[in-house]
């Protein structure tokens, strides 16, 4: 799996790595800014479950995470 794009919030708290599979087509994986009080430290995680669609274009993929992430193009 290769990540070939980020989409990224407005806020810069969300992004999105778009990444291709092994067989051609591409899946989202969504990460999140969290803030941990403790360790008064920022830590980016990964959404599970993320978005669970699959794409046969990256440009399919792109629409998709910008739609999730209401970014405006």
């Amino acid at each position: 799996m290769d990540a070939m794009q980020r989409v990224v919030s407005a806020s810069g708290e969300k992004y999105i790595d778009i990444v291709k599979l092994s067989d051609g087509s591409f899946c989202l994986h969504l990460f999140l800014k969290k803030y941990d009080h403790e360790e008064d430290e920022y830590y980016i995680i990964r959404e599970f479950p993320g978005p669970s669609s699959k794409f046969g274009s990256i440009s399919a993929a792109i629409d998709e995470a910008n739609r999730l992430l209401n970014v405006d193009v």
